[in-house]
């Protein structure tokens, strides 16, 4: 695959231009046996994802796209445009069994496989996914590193990575369309063990509050007025059904 000539096209189908780190993210994933693409919110990962699974598309690659769960599928398929199934669904999972019907003798049918959330991936689950995988398939494990892993899982996948067991590639840069988000400069601050900023900066979207308070009972009753009035006005949904 000419991997210039690709990111030359997909950019014309999906009509932005990716940043250089973008280019590498989705060359590297294309040209990789497996890769584990890292990235907070608002980095772009999504948009590496839609170039990947367009590209794949146009040539006649299967690309199987399996999230940790049903919601997190159902999100995905929405903002990709592309239809995704939950990893244990992939899998056939059988419950009288309690085993996955996909294994290395009954290996998943795709070329490509991409794995959102991969840090909630425990070692039973990965392994399951690493013997039903097809001796020619590639594999993209998109997971935010930096962010605390869930208690059930562990460190696998950032232990994988930080050993050198597994290769990475770490997209840094906000968005252009993002970096002017408060909600999103703090989140990047904090982790750079940054001050954060209490307000927007000329230019921003005031998308972060901070409320301070040294009450408990002030405590619960901010919370309250926020989960009542503020954001409901400000999201425009209702506090107690959505």
């Amino acid at each position: 695959m000419e991997i210039d000539k690709a990111l030359q096209w997909v950019e014309g189908q999906l009509k932005l231009s990716l940043t250089d780190c973008q280019k590498k993210a989705v060359g590297t994933a294309l040209l990789s046996k497996i890769l584990v693409l890292n990235g907070m919110p608002g980095t772009g990962r999504d948009t590496v994802l839609s170039a990947i699974t367009t590209i794949l598309k146009a040539k006649k690659l299967d690309c199987l796209i399996a999230p940790s769960n049903q919601q997190m599928s159902e999100k995905l398929s929405k903002q990709l445009g592309e239809e995704t199934i939950p990893l244990v669904k992939a899998l056939e999972w059988n419950e009288k069994t309690k085993r996955f019907k996909r294994t290395a003798k009954k290996p998943l049918e795709a070329a490509f496989f991409i794995l959102p959330e991969a840090g909630k991936l425990d070692r039973k689950l990965l392994n399951a996914v690493l013997k039903a995988l097809p001796e020619e398939a590639s594999l993209l494990l998109v997971e935010d590193l930096d962010q605390p892993a869930p208690a059930h899982a562990g460190n696998l996948i950032y232990d994988l990575v930080h050993e050198g067991t597994l290769p990475s590639l770490h997209l840094k840069e906000l968005h252009q369309h993002r970096s002017t988000s408060l909600l999103l400069e703090n989140l990047a601050r904090s982790r750079r063990q940054e001050d954060i900023l209490p307000q927007a900066p000329e230019g921003f979207s005031a998308d972060f509050f901070q409320l301070k308070s040294n009450d408990p009972d002030e405590t619960i009753g901010k919370v309250i007025e926020l989960a009542k009035n503020r954001l409901p006005k400000k999201l425009k949904c209702d506090p107690i059904q959505d």
